[in-house]
């Protein structure tokens, strides 16, 4: 964790505004994998990269200006959600994770099957 503090905000706050869209995403849509992924922000000279992972999937790196992570980090403090607009960039991330998992179980009934 990072804290800026001339800004006024962490990165697991960015984090926390990714999770809350995360947690509002599952409520809305659910996901068709199990569990639930691991948010990850890096500061990339001044922007943020976020990713999501879970059981070895990955997503790519939704990179987001620095003042566009304090604006997350400022929506998680007061307890509300994120925009819109970045609700369905970090949904893309989430259909990333999908993606690979219904390849991944795709895979894996092809062998219980023999169909490999």
């Amino acid at each position: 964790m990072t804290y800026y503090a001339q800004h006024g905000f962490a990165t697991n706050e960015v984090v926390g505004a990714v999770a809350a869209a995360l947690l509002h995403d599952l409520h809305v849509n659910n996901f068709v994998f199990a569990g639930f992924p691991a948010v990850s922000v890096m500061q990339k000279d001044e922007s943020f990269e976020i990713r999501l992972a879970l059981d070895g999937m990955e997503s790519e790196a939704l990179v987001i200006p620095f003042k566009t992570g304090k604006e997350f980090a400022r929506t998680f403090q007061k307890k509300q959600q994120i925009g819109s607009e970045w609700m369905r960039k970090i949904q893309d991330l989430v259909v990333q994770i999908e993606r690979q998992s219904s390849e991944r179980n795709d895979a894996r009934r092809r062998v219980a099957a023999g169909d490999v």
